[in-house]
């Protein structure tokens, strides 16, 4: 199975990103308020096992982090293994601008330059909203919270700040202040996931309400002074983008950690019926069926990144888009030409597709279980990558001809495993270069599959077919010159049934639509990638083109490379195909995996 490859491979040594340091907290000097803001090393892992006593935070290195090498995404040992090189033009590539437009583009930061001090400033303020189109704040004057004993309305805000400002030494404490201003789940809500975190590794836990939660707290409060736009939906069928600071980001994400979001804890018959979850109570609760030890990795690596922000804030922005196709694309007479089409065994999407679009694996409801037990791609990117975890407060359910990309997401922790095994290894700080608008040449694009546990046979059909086609085409879409290269893998496999030969076959064409070239992933299967590879070679020497490409698919020419990897002979006339075999990360094949799938 993978885990036991994992452990002896050298791509399973590879994840860890940093050497472990074992003992007690290193004494720092005081920050001298006149040092740049910049950070100067990566961040690794400080035992949490060592305990210690707890000592001034000003002279205290936070509890998972202590100076390391930089993190710019390549591992040091990679000339030896079958990854893409860091020589790549991708780095080169281009997005699209950070511009503010009425229609398209809201700006919530002002513009950011290389010589900016800290970060962005927020824009000047703008009337609040209160409807059905915008984000609704907690600290909105129209968020008013009705008091059943005292038969009032209060501002929720002043609720919030209240709660809030009393000492909190416990998770039951904790609780209790979040439950005042959610009075409604008192019977629902029970923090024992986190209780227990708390109680197993205690000085992580002292830790986290001495410095760690303070500083959450002091951060969430600054919602009025950083946020001083209304936030639009991203809502179905629409077109729009939303630009924000890092640090605006990390204040958003501080109010979901502390579950302050009103209308925003279930999906019920409110405005937000079609939206994600956002308020974070799910992740402190011990979920029925869920795995003990992948809960508290969730915790660490959401510790990992506030402790990272409120110790040295990035300054950098990050672009939210979502992106609909009105026309479909006639595949069958595409005169695009083929891209670039390379297969690596080794390496990970988000390690070694620096500068690439990178693509996750998503549910339609974006971010998936994130916040509940799932611990699959989608899950684990947006862990260690807690920025995209904010996507989940403005961006509706995704439709067939739908995609959100997310540009210059910064990545906080590094891990080992993947399920059930998925575990913490040590934070980071990314020094992933930056494009002229702040953001990190990170672009990742949620594209969610079909799923075909019912009948895998389903997906060879036409429709079915065109639809994959057309979802990954408008992820990969883009108006800007330059393109990079799309860094994927098993999309729509594993659990949700589809064939990783198929599914290949069709993100290659989707990306030459797109002027794209594609790196694929196998994450150690080399059998995949001998078979993906003789496919497309087979491919390359009868079309030039995605409509001779798209025919001689569906037409299974005379190519035995071709049959061998399970396509059919026709899209109307289905026949039915096994899923691989596949033991690697991102083809995880147990039905039953209790981090596999999860409501959302």
């Amino acid at each position: 199975m993978f885990n036991s490859m994992m452990a002896d491979s050298p791509f399973g040594k590879r994840l860890v990103q940093a050497k472990l340091s074992f003992g007690p907290p290193q004494k720092l000097p005081k920050r001298d308020q006149s040092v740049s803001r910049q950070p100067s090393s990566q961040l690794s892992f400080v035992s949490p096992s060592q305990d210690s006593d707890v000592e001034d935070e000003s002279t205290l290195i936070m509890p998972y982090f202590a100076p390391s090498q930089p993190f710019n995404g390549f591992s040091q040992s990679q000339s030896t293994l079958d990854v893409p090189q860091p020589s790549t033009p991708a780095s080169s590539a281009t997005y699209p601008p950070v511009e503010p437009h009425d229609r398209y583009h809201t700006c919530l930061c002002e513009s950011w330059t290389p010589l900016l001090q800290g970060p962005c400033p927020p824009i000047s303020p703008k009337p609040d909203i209160w409807d059905s189109q915008h984000v609704k704040l907690p600290c909105s004057p129209s968020s008013l919270y009705y008091h059943a004993l005292s038969k009032t309305k209060k501002m929720r805000w002043r609720l919030i700040k209240e709660a809030l400002s009393r000492p909190i030494r416990s998770a039951s404490e904790l609780q209790r202040a979040i439950l005042s201003y959610n009075v409604r789940y008192s019977e629902e809500w029970k923090f024992d996931e986190l209780a227990r975190f708390c109680r197993e590794n205690v000085t992580e836990g002292q830790r986290f309400f001495a410095t760690t939660l303070p500083r959450i707290i002091a951060l969430a409060l600054q919602l009025p002074d950083l946020i001083t736009a209304p936030i639009p939906l991203l809502s179905k069928q629409r077109n729009h983008a939303i630009s924000m600071s890092q640090q605006q980001a990390a204040c958003l994400l501080a109010n979901a950690f502390l579950c302050s979001y009103p209308r925003r804890t279930s999906t019920g018959r409110n405005e937000y019926k079609d939206y994600p979850t956002i308020n974070f109570n799910r992740l402190f609760a011990t979920l029925r069926g869920g795995v003990v030890e992948v809960a508290h990795t969730k915790i660490r690596c959401l510790l990992a990144y506030f402790e990272a922000v409120t110790t040295n804030c990035p300054s950098g922005v990050i672009t939210y888009r979502r992106q609909v196709q009105r026309s479909p694309v006639d595949w069958a007479s595409s005169t695009k030409p083929l891209q670039p089409f390379d297969v690596f065994s080794d390496g990970t999407i988000e390690d070694n597709g620096i500068g690439m679009l990178q693509v996750d694996f998503a549910n339609k409801i974006i971010g998936g279980g994130v916040l509940g037990r799932g611990a699959v791609q989608e899950e684990i990117r947006f862990l260690i990558c807690p920025e995209l975890i904010l996507s989940r407060l403005f961006t509706a359910g995704l439709e067939d001809n739908e995609a959100v990309i997310i540009t210059g997401a910064g990545h906080f922790s590094a891990y080992q495993g993947y399920s059930a095994s998925f575990r913490f290894t040590s934070g980071l700080i990314d020094q992933t270069p930056r494009d002229k608008h702040g953001r990190h040449r990170t672009e990742v694009c949620a594209i969610d599959a079909q799923v075909y546990r019912a009948g895998t046979h389903l997906q060879y059909q036409a429709e079915q077919t065109n639809r994959e086609l057309e979802k990954a085409h408008i992820g990969f879409f883009a108006h800007s010159l330059g393109l990079a290269p799309v860094a994927t893998g098993n999309w729509g496999c594993g659990v949700f049934g589809g064939d990783p030969c198929w599914k290949a076959s069709l993100q290659w064409l989707a990306a030459s639509e797109a002027g794209r070239a594609l790196n694929y992933f196998t994450f150690g299967d080399q059998e995949l990638k001998s078979k993906l590879l003789k496919s497309a070679q087979a491919v390359k020497e009868n079309c030039n083109t995605v409509g001779e490409a798209y025919s001689c698919i569906f037409q299974h020419h005379s190519d035995d490379a071709i049959s061998s990897s399970s396509v059919p002979s026709s899209p109307e006339s289905p026949t039915p195909v096994p899923v691989s075999d596949n033991n690697s990360p991102y083809m995880d094949s147990l039905a039953m995996d209790p981090c596999a799938l999860d409501p959302v």
